[in-house]
């Protein structure tokens, strides 16, 4: 049961990912009261990523405005990217170039700028 409250936690979170520094900490220690065990997997210069369950990861680059990606896999990989302010309201979405079901977001450690790729390609 209390994986699945975690689950549900974490995807009310991803419709609404929230930025900054303060609400992402909040987030994980939401998460680990819940029995979670997230984690800072690495953190250089302004960008951290962090991974909260076995298959959702979270990447922000801290800037002036923050870029946050969130990538859920579930097995396939997807990516909801956007750019929030320092009170966690989203400013924009982040949108892929291509049409994609799976868009899949890769975010540059130094500039913080995103890389999207097509994930819909399924093996079968």
């Amino acid at each position: 049961m209390r994986r699945i409250v975690v689950y549900c936690l974490f995807l009310l979170s991803a419709l609404s990912v929230s930025a900054g520094v303060d609400n992402i900490y909040r987030l994980l220690y939401d998460l680990k009261q819940l029995g979670s065990t997230p984690t800072i997997v690495e953190q250089q210069g302004s960008y951290t990523r962090f991974q909260l369950t076995d298959s959702t990861t979270l990447e922000v680059y801290e800037s002036l405005n923050d870029i946050v990606v969130m990538t859920v896999c579930a097995p396939q990989c997807s990516s909801r990217a956007g750019v929030y302010n320092k009170e966690g309201e989203l400013l924009f979405p982040i949108e892929p170039s291509v049409t994609s079901i799976f868009p899949l977001a890769t975010m540059d450690k130094e500039s913080g700028s995103l890389e999207w790729t097509d994930n819909d390609t399924w093996e079968y």
